[in-house]
């Protein structure tokens, strides 16, 4: 019996974010479950798993309907068992043509019009998996018609260096308290544009700290000119491998200022470092990720004064307590590991497999195809 073929289909199979890491080890540790990989990125215009990868290059001015037929092509080149809509993107166009045996969504982000878009998305799939307990109790009630059990959490991993992981976490501090950002620097989402207002907002307590940004994007030059000047902030650009996680390990706290997400890959890995996230407080899954830390690391959306607070408070913790606050977080994650991420991936897929499909998936009305992408997801939001 052939393996059964998954197909991963994300608006960037390619580019450097949360989702992108996991596709990674999807690719890698599929093969293992008896699973064979193919991965569609809607965006991209190169893709690196040679033949089981395809860059569709979509943009903007074209219209839907170019990008469907391009889609149906890499989808049948080698039909899928199992097709997953990574935060669903593109699966009212998609899903009639792809020919797969059953459709997941993967929920990775807690975005805008969330309710409003998974009740369009559950008459056109077998099941959801999501990345944190809080996501999979939200789907239940949103669609309490749903089969229950074909909603599954399938909460994130980390997969960090032995030496970091291990690592002891040495009490107090010397020097300034040292901060830190990881990921995309974008207003979208990450919403890095309000880091001039928390530097503003900390300086005004008078804090002795040091803020680096990891990573990059379009506003970290706008960025970078506005807070030239500062003495107590560095861009680091992107660092991988060994040196990611040797910055990570400098810092005492992770601060994000995001409006959403699901469940942070970087903050769950500063948690496994001994580095204490400041986290924004915009759903129960932020709480459900920070643990025993949720009372002292979360602030309210937006507001950098109350996000100061938060950093101010640790940064006068006596070192006993903020080695204990470390180890908290630690401890929450300890059950969060590749190996358990894999066996529930597992399992849900083959159980979706040997059940009865109940997607019904339905072609989008005709004017969609002469719609150009950009226009669309414009006018239509609630859908991406």
């Amino acid at each position: 019996m052939s393996a059964p073929v998954i197909l991963h289909c994300a608006a960037s199979c390619e580019s450097r974010g949360g989702i992108q890491s996991m596709l990674a080890y999807h690719w890698t540790h599929e093969s293992g479950l008896g699973f064979h990989s193919r991965f569609i990125g809607v965006f991209d215009r190169l893709s690196s798993r040679g033949d089981d990868s395809v860059a569709l290059a979509g943009h903007g001015w074209e219209t839907v309907g170019s990008l469907r037929r391009r889609f149906t092509v890499a989808a049948h080149a080698r039909p899928a068992d199992v097709t997953i809509y990574h935060d669903g993107w593109g699966l009212e166009w998609f899903a009639p043509l792809d020919g797969s045996r059953r459709r997941v969504v993967l929920v990775h982000t807690e975005q805008p019009h969330f309710d409003t878009r998974i009740r369009a998305q559950a008459p056109l799939v077998d099941g959801f998996l999501t990345v944190s307990q809080a996501l999979a109790a939200r789907i239940r009630r949103v669609l309490p018609e749903f089969p229950p059990d074909r909603i599954q959490a399938l909460p994130s991993f980390v997969d960090p260096p032995a030496w970091f992981a291990g690592s002891a976490l040495t009490p107090g501090r010397h020097g300034a308290f040292r901060l830190g950002y990881a990921g995309r620097v974008e207003r979208s989402q990450k919403r890095l544009d309000r880091l001039p207002a928390l530097i503003a907002a900390l300086d005004r307590h008078g804090l002795d700290y040091e803020f680096e940004v990891m990573g990059g994007g379009d506003l970290e030059p706008v960025l970078q000119r506005e807070l030239a000047s500062h003495p107590r902030v560095k861009f680091l650009g992107w660092r991988q491998g060994e040196e990611y996680w040797r910055t990570l390990a400098s810092w005492q706290a992770l601060v994000l200022l995001s409006d959403f997400e699901g469940f942070s890959r970087a903050a769950m890995e500063a948690m496994i470092g001994g580095v204490i996230p400041i986290h924004p407080d915009f759903s129960p899954a932020a709480a459900e990720l920070l643990g025993a830390t949720a009372g002292r690391a979360l602030y309210p959306v937006g507001d950098m004064a109350a996000a100061a607070e938060r950093i101010v408070h640790l940064a006068a913790a006596k070192s006993e307590q903020l080695t204990a606050w470390r180890m908290e977080g630690r401890r929450h994650l300890a059950q969060h590991t590749l190996g358990n991420y894999l066996s529930l991936y597992d399992r849900f897929i083959r159980s979706l497999l040997s059940g009865l499909p109940r997607a019904r998936p339905v072609p989008p009305p005709g004017w969609h195809d002469v719609m150009p992408l950009g226009v669309y997801t414009r006018i239509f939001p609630a859908s991406f």
